[in-house]
């Protein structure tokens, strides 16, 4: 009889700190989850979507697949839940934030970098299409020309100015595209003049 207790209370005992374990396997990883979040708010912070496109959208994928992995337990019956493997997807998706983020800074700094030499190229391509404009005498007939290519140079100019607004509010990027095309724009007019003059020296 005390034995069969025994075996009884040992029975007991044994499915209760089963319980107890399938309790705490089911129980939803919300810190590590959390800390996640916080990482991809980091992430979004430093503008990896913008200047690390690709460590974002990794980093966004395996915080889908980490939500994807959570909602499938959870619904499940309580006592069948089983967070580990949302613990090792949660944990691939730390280091793809953490990376992202990373990857961020480090490309707007070279992107800010990249602007200011985009931007200072541009003023010196503007100065020099300037300076051709100013001594260009192509000869009858060609003063309209000459105006609408003084025309193209304000645009010019309006566009670096443009270029160093955006640059002042940190949006390198915008900058650098802006610098990038009043560059083109400059050498343009340059080359504009260049076969204007030839032409010129051809009607004489």
């Amino acid at each position: 009889m005390e034995t069969r207790m025994r075996t009884r209370l040992f029975a007991a005992i044994s499915l209760a700190l089963m319980l107890v374990m399938a309790a705490g396997c089911a129980k939803v990883p919300t810190e590590t989850v959390d800390a996640v979040r916080t990482a991809m708010d980091a992430a979004r912070s430093a503008e990896a979507g913008a200047y690390a496109k690709d460590a974002m959208a990794a980093a966004d994928q395996a915080v889908a697949a980490m939500d994807e992995e959570m909602k499938a337990q959870e619904g499940k019956f309580v006592l069948l839940r089983s967070f580990g493997k949302t613990k090792e997807l949660a944990a691939a998706a730390q280091v793809a934030a953490d990376a992202a983020a990373n990857a961020g800074r480090e490309g707007k700094a070279r992107t800010r970098d990249e602007a200011t030499t985009a931007i200072n190229d541009a003023k010196a391509a503007a100065e020099s299409a300037r300076a051709v404009l100013d001594t260009a005498v192509l000869g009858k007939g060609s003063a309209a020309d000459i105006e609408a290519m003084k025309q193209d140079l304000m645009a010019v100019m309006t566009s670096l100015t443009e270029a160093d607004a955006a640059f002042s509010a940190e949006d390198y990027l915008g900058a650098k595209a802006k610098a990038e095309a009043a560059m083109a724009s400059a050498q343009g007019i340059e080359q504009a003049v260049a076969q204007a003059k030839e032409m010129a020296k051809g009607r004489h």
